[in-house]
């Protein structure tokens, strides 16, 4: 025990001094380093002048203890080595307190960074607290290890790190900034022209979907026209059948009737008087003129437009068939759903099925 009351304490490794005075421990190895013999202390002795002696496996060795002043200097940290991907940015043996980093790129992420710490006191141990800012948000607990080893993601850091000396005296951080570029792909400019290049894409997707829908309302307008040209044609054809329809049923069909009329009026009339040379041409007129009005009854009915529809050759197909039936005196039933009456048909179609039924009948 010194004079101020601290304990000097041999160990394998030196002398350990602990200091009570503070009301906290307070521990200070002294090692060969500081001028000790051998680091194995076996014997220990205060003389009078308030020396220290200390018996190594070596020699003797002695301390002249004093009373540290509060306005001690702190110590002093210092950056020795910066490597990144493999590849050392900063050898420097005597150290530097501020490092501007490079860029680094994204796949050189995996950084250890080197430290070391200067103390002018004798037998100070020193620990040390790092942080980076960017990732952690405190410092880091004590440690003795002096170099930082971490794979960061890309971004920008400040890596910070300081020293704490026994007595709880902290050094100004040292500090080396640096970033890590991101990938290619995360990169401003490459978002910046794949940006452009989907908006390119996108104008000429809207431009070439503009034009489609102006060609398809294109389309649609020539449609509607021919569509409409269609239905002026068909109505034309419609009133064109309606007038032949009207004009076979009025004109030529009542000029055989009329023909077939006389005919019968003139064999009767003369029937008596006239020679069979007569009554067989007229009887054969007669007989023409009414199979004509037949015929033209057909055609007519054929090519009315108002007659183009299931049901109105359904009901001209009965008809035919209870004018053959009953006069011979046979029960016909026909049997017609009555669902697809109003189906429509065109005129061929009609004259086609009603010509067929009644070569049906004839046969």
């Amino acid at each position: 025990e010194d004079q101020w009351g601290r304990l000097y304490l041999g160990v394998g490794r030196g002398v350990d001094r602990l200091d009570f005075s503070s009301g906290t421990l307070a521990i200070k190895r002294y090692t060969t380093a500081d001028g000790l013999a051998n680091s194995f202390v076996n014997a220990a002795f205060r003389d009078s002048h308030n020396q220290l002696w200390f018996g190594t496996l070596d020699g003797i060795s002695c301390l002249t203890p004093e009373m540290e002043s509060s306005a001690a200097l702190p110590a002093q940290v210092f950056l020795s080595g910066l490597r990144a991907g493999g590849v050392s940015y900063l050898n420097s043996d005597l150290g530097a307190s501020e490092v501007q980093g490079p860029e680094l790129a994204d796949s050189a992420n995996q950084l250890q960074i080197d430290f070391f710490g200067l103390s002018f006191s004798t037998g100070e141990t020193l620990r040390y607290q790092y942080k980076l800012e960017g990732y952690d948000q405190d410092w880091s607990p004590l440690t003795d290890q002096r170099s930082f080893n971490a794979g960061l993601a890309p971004g920008r850091y400040n890596f910070l790190v300081r020293v704490v000396s026994a007595s709880g005296l902290v050094s100004a951080p040292a500090h080396v900034s640096f970033r890590i570029l991101p990938p290619v792909w995360q990169r401003w400019w490459f978002l910046a022209l794949v940006a452009a290049l989907l908006g390119g894409y996108g104008w000429r997707w809207e431009r070439a979907r503009a034009r489609r829908l102006r060609d398809i309302l294109a389309l649609q307008e020539v449609e509607k026209s021919l569509n409409q040209s269609r239905a002026e044609r068909l109505a034309d054809i419609e009133r064109v059948r309606r007038r032949i329809a009207t004009d076979l049923h009025d004109d030529i069909g009542s000029s055989l009737t009329q023909i077939a009329i006389l005919s019968e009026v003139i064999r009767q009339r003369d029937g008596s008087a006239a020679s069979p040379a007569t009554n067989e041409p007229l009887a054969m007129i007669a007989t023409a003129s009414r199979e004509l009005v037949d015929s033209m009854s057909d055609i007519v009915w054929a090519i009315n437009p108002e007659k183009d529809h299931l049901r109105d050759l359904t009901q001209r197909m009965r008809r035919f068939a209870s004018d053959v039936f009953v006069a011979g005196n046979i029960k016909c039933v026909l049997d017609m759903p009555d669902a697809a009456h109003e189906v429509k048909l065109g005129a061929n179609m009609r004259r086609e099925v009603f010509l067929i039924f009644k070569r049906v009948f004839g046969n």
